[in-house]
């Protein structure tokens, strides 16, 4: 990995860039410090760790396992767009490493994305965009459905009048 490492670092180090790899199973072998900033966590609670040891839902882990698998047997490359602390973001994923022997690994390049242009943009992109069935609301889990709604129209550009 430490080949891939330098670059990995200089494509992060733009705030809000969080640059994960993970091998074939799930399991992490390298984060850098936006991701773990982002996920407030730490690189030893994370490296070395199979995404089914994190107590996520078993329905996320096997969604994701399934991307996993499919980005590096099928060398399928796409966008994922999830809902994690109540904020969008887009990951870039593609399969890395796999020539001469290497084992394939994931490498996803995660930024936080409201709506709007940006968002828009990746949407049209030539890579299919697949949309996690999960969200994570954060604080906002506290409220209740129709106010999240409300949220939700508002962060659409409604006013709070309409």
């Amino acid at each position: 990995m430490t080949k891939y490492e330098s670059v990995f670092d200089s494509i992060g180090r733009e705030l809000g860039t969080a640059v994960t790899v993970m091998d074939r199973d799930g399991t992490f072998v390298y984060v850098n410090d936006e991701m773990l900033r982002m996920y407030n966590t730490t690189s030893d609670e994370l490296i070395g760790v199979n995404l089914s040891e994190m107590g996520l839902p078993d329905e996320m882990v096997e969604e994701r396992m399934k991307l996993i698998r499919r980005v590096t047997d099928d060398g399928v490359e796409c966008l994922v767009r999830s809902v994690w602390d109540g904020v969008q973001q887009f990951s870039w994923v593609r399969s890395v490493g796999g020539e001469a022997g290497e084992v394939p690994r994931v490498l996803a390049i995660t930024r936080r994305i409201g709506t709007g242009e940006e968002a828009d943009r990746l949407y049209e992109s030539e890579l299919p965009v697949l949309s996690s069935q999960f969200i994570e609301l954060g604080e906002l889990e506290k409220i209740s459905k129709r106010e999240l709604e409300v949220l939700v129209l508002i962060g659409h550009g409604m006013s709070t009048r309409e």
